[in-house]
């Protein structure tokens, strides 16, 4: 999918999303980048001051090179409140401070209750951890609407739980997804390697909650996507192995579903108006020769567990695997399939109907 379509994509959810009217489906570009000022920009958050902000996964001044693309990413507001649509670039990673914002899963930052702005870098950081171009296991920022960045934590790629002593936990690496910040105050989130559930306090103090086993084990392996917290305290998430999960803020988890071999999930759950979780598989489901590794479905499960298939995609019209879920104003899901014959914006109404837009 080309960016100028990932920001049509983009604009229609927002508006689907109930931002602005269903019935106006009208689509403006608000940015186009070129390289420059980013490549690959990732979903978009509201800011208390009502400008849209976002990371880009390539692009920007950073000395990084990866597949041909130039640049460590970006920060990038967009104004809605002056000049509609313009762009500024808050931050340009440079590898010691961080490197590719949510590439390649793409997902977005998180607004904390303080008004700033809280992300994570796949890569950079700490260059004496880790492996690869650029080097670092990731980090965790905080920045503010007017680009001031402070890195809050460095991975270092290891992953330990010392019961007596939790401050000395290590902490895994290459974190695909910010944290969420927690009702207590606190940010949650998931690093891919070593697979780690870990808890931040807001000064950045990382301590690793839970360590994720193996493929082999029921718990799963490698949580890609951060878990959302339920009404009930607790925190609702996946794996990339096939498993949901449902872990506290004290570490302790429980498998509640488990997938067939291939079903892997990238994205984050969403918690609906009705108390459930609704998510989205990147296999499974139809084989065929659009997706001969399945196309993957749309699913609801309960706080307790209970599991229902909403839909199977074919990779045909409806499109393959979700880029991205969102809860619409009016209590149904909207998201848009990453591939297939068509890549396609969606509704899910919770009784199971997908409705392609």
């Amino acid at each position: 999918m080309k960016v100028t379509q990932w920001i049509r994509a983009l604009s229609l959810l927002w508006t689907c999303a109930g931002l602005l009217p269903l019935s106006a489906q009208t689509v403006t570009i608000l940015a186009t980048f070129n390289g420059a000022n980013g490549r690959g920009p990732n979903a978009l958050i509201l800011g208390n001051d009502g400008n849209l902000y976002g990371t880009t996964g390539y692009g920007g001044s950073g000395a990084c090179t990866l597949a041909g693309f130039t640049g460590c990413g970006t920060v990038f507001q967009i104004s809605q409140i002056t000049q509609r649509g313009s762009l500024t670039t808050l931050h340009n990673f440079n590898i010691a401070d961080g490197a590719y914002p949510g590439v390649a899963l793409g997902h977005t930052l998180t607004l904390g209750q303080d008004g700033n702005i809280y992300g994570a870098t796949t890569q950079g950081g700490d260059l004496s951890a880790c492996t690869g171009t650029p080097k670092g296991c990731g980090t965790i920022y905080k920045i503010t609407t007017g680009g001031t960045l402070t890195t809050l934590h460095e991975f270092q790629n290891t992953a330990s739980i010392d019961i007596c002593n939790p401050a000395s936990n290590e902490d895994g690496g290459i974190p695909y997804n910010p944290p969420i910040q927690g009702s207590d105050g606190n940010f949650y989130g998931t690093t891919y390697d070593q697979g780690t559930f870990y808890q931040m306090t807001p000064d950045g103090q990382v301590a690793t909650l839970f360590v994720f086993p193996s493929y082999s084990n029921p718990a799963g392996s490698s949580p890609v996507a951060n878990p959302v917290q339920g009404p009930d305290g607790n925190f609702y998430g996946s794996t990339l192995s096939g498993t949901l999960f449902k872990i506290s803020a004290a570490g302790d988890l429980t498998t509640l579903y488990t997938f067939g071999t291939g079903t892997g999930m990238t994205i984050p759950l969403v918690l609906g108006s009705d108390g459930n979780f609704y998510g989205a598989t990147t296999g499974g489901g139809t084989t065929n020769a659009a997706c001969p590794a399945g196309c993957g479905e749309i699913f609801s499960i309960t706080p307790g567990g209970a599991f229902s298939s909403l839909h199977v995609f074919s990779g045909g019209a409806d499109g393959t695997g979700a880029a991205e879920l969102f809860r619409g104003s009016d209590g149904n899901i909207y998201g848009a399939t990453l591939i297939g014959s068509n890549s396609a914006l969606f509704q899910v109404i919770p009784s199971g109907t997908l409705n392609t837009l």
